[in-house]
């Protein structure tokens, strides 16, 4: 048992969008962790971009689960962990729709799911919102992300 699980998933979030069908999302964007991003300007080149944010995770003692030879209680842990997938186009509204579609698409089809043998009980988007700038011909879109998952 380690002590969290929020980069594992992080990890394992990008592996499964990695799963992205061209046939239903169009051609596969870039993925990214924010903290590897680097960004100056973006210029007049097109873009499809994929940034996953680790916003918070809660580890809560799920149940007792024994206690061992001297007494001491030994615990199931649970840990809610929130994400927020940051998707950014400058190719027009129609691909910054199906970029969504297919990453809610895959979110949905893999509420329970086992990725680099970690086990989550479930995996949820909790919220969509768009960010669009038009006038600076940029589509954006956050999907909030919760998943839970036991003794990480």
């Amino acid at each position: 048992m380690s002590g969290i699980a929020g980069l594992d998933f992080k990890d394992d979030i990008i592996a499964l969008l990695n799963k992205w069908r061209s046939g239903n999302g169009g051609r596969k964007p870039t993925f990214t962790v924010v903290w590897k991003k680097k960004d100056i300007g973006r210029g007049n080149r097109g873009y499809d971009e994929v940034i996953v944010i680790l916003d918070a995770e809660n580890p809560n003692i799920f149940s007792l689960r024994r206690t061992d030879g001297s007494g001491n209680s030994i615990y199931d842990w649970l840990h809610d962990i929130s994400i927020s997938i940051d998707i950014w186009t400058s190719n027009g509204e129609k691909r910054s729709h199906e970029m969504v579609n297919e990453v809610v698409r895959l979110l949905k089809t893999n509420v329970l799911f086992n990725i680099n043998n970690r086990q989550y009980v479930q995996l949820l988007p909790t919220g969509i919102e768009p960010l669009h700038e038009e006038y600076r011909n940029i589509y954006r879109w956050i999907v909030d992300v919760e998943a839970m998952r036991l003794n990480p």
